[in-house]
């Protein structure tokens, strides 16, 4: 899933957050892991309304890269200036010897500055997660995080944005994952060398237009993103198969999941308290799913002749664990906040609203 626990002093906590909840998350697995509804193939994204921590629990497993132009919405949120890892931290974290190396040194640099997923839904705001948008030490997030639009590799292409203001959602909770959303107002970043190929646009939200099915009526939804790639049974596993370390994926990734009853994952010991309205619970029974680094992204389905947004990656238990559905914000819940959260905010701001 895509809100995971965050792996590093300069990622946010996300989806797999809660520590000790995994043991009971396991048990429960077993229990809802026979009657999750199968999706079937992804259709390809039609084109969308064109008018123009951090880092969570949250990767894409079981997935497959997503299609060349399928996701112009989609943004990745990137630590900078002083959010980032300096060679000396690296280095520390080479020389560790308590066990709780991030492996630093075996990871990319874009690897190491990556934190979260977003997606444009107007020509300069981003939506995102709540956690997302919060530093793991004092710090300016303005300063210390950036956004890049236009492209579905981190290895080329794009163009870097900076957060110009921050909304986040005035009764998020990092306990419960409840109205776990934010906003960034982003603008060019004149001091950026990254000047790629860049194919951006906007997604509505669904509900945004009369005749958009009800979210259970069409249930079957692709989440994307940029997160770990492998399973991962507690929120605290950064590897599998004995050395082997868990990567992110350059290529942005997609899986198709399915949305389920809010009931399923009131199963769930800890997933109990974030049962609200604005909740979305989707998963598979074959180990598709978000994991970290995905935190933030967009969950969207057909809806006619394009894609809509459904919501954004909050929440899981572990990566890819057969039968452990996730959390996400129900993005058509909030669409009145949206709007007046963009209007209440200013330059230069970071507000909860």
């Amino acid at each position: 899933m895509i809100q995971r626990l965050a792996l590093s002093s300069g990622e946010a906590i996300g989806r797999n957050a809660f520590w000790a909840a995994c043991l009971g998350a396991l048990l429960s697995s077993a229990a809802i892991a026979q009657d999750i509804p199968t999706a079937p193939d992804a259709p390809p994204p039609a084109a969308a309304d064109t008018t123009e921590s951090e880092e969570g629990d949250g990767r894409i497993v079981g997935g497959s890269v997503a299609g060349a132009g399928t996701a112009p919405w989609q943004v990745q949120i990137f630590a900078k200036g002083e959010g980032a890892y300096t060679d000396a931290d690296v280095e520390d974290d080479r020389r560790r010897t308590d066990g709780k190396s991030k492996y630093l040194w075996m990871k990319k640099p874009w690897e190491r500055d990556h934190r979260c997923g977003g997606v444009l839904i107007e020509r300069d705001w981003v939506l995102t997660a709540a956690h997302c948008a919060k530093l793991p030490r004092a710090g300016n997030l303005l300063e210390q995080r950036g956004v890049l639009v236009g492209t579905q590799d981190l290895l080329g292409g794009g163009a870097e944005y900076r957060i110009e203001r921050v909304v986040t959602h005035k009764l998020y909770s990092a306990e419960n994952h409840v109205h776990d959303v934010a906003l960034l107002r982003i603008v060019p970043d004149p001091k950026s060398s990254r000047r790629g190929p860049v194919r951006m646009a906007r997604i509505r939200l669904l509900g945004s237009k009369p005749g958009d099915l009800p979210l259970m009526a069409n249930p079957f939804v692709t989440v994307t993103g940029w997160g770990l790639t492998g399973e991962r049974e507690t929120s605290m596993s950064l590897m599998r198969d004995g050395w082997t370390v868990n990567r992110k994926a350059s290529a942005l990734m997609e899986v198709a999941l399915s949305v389920l009853p809010q009931s399923r994952c009131a199963r769930i010991d800890n997933y109990k308290t974030a049962m609200i309205p604005e909740i979305i619970c989707a998963g598979s029974d074959d180990g598709r799913d978000s994991c970290n680094g995905d935190s933030g992204g967009p969950m969207t389905r057909a809806e006619g002749r394009e894609r809509v947004l459904v919501g954004i990656v909050t929440f899981g238990n572990g990566c890819g664990i057969k039968g452990m559905p996730a959390l996400y914000a129900n993005a058509s819940a909030y669409r009145k906040w949206v709007s007046d959260a963009i209007a209440a905010s200013r330059p230069g701001q970071i507000i909860a609203y």
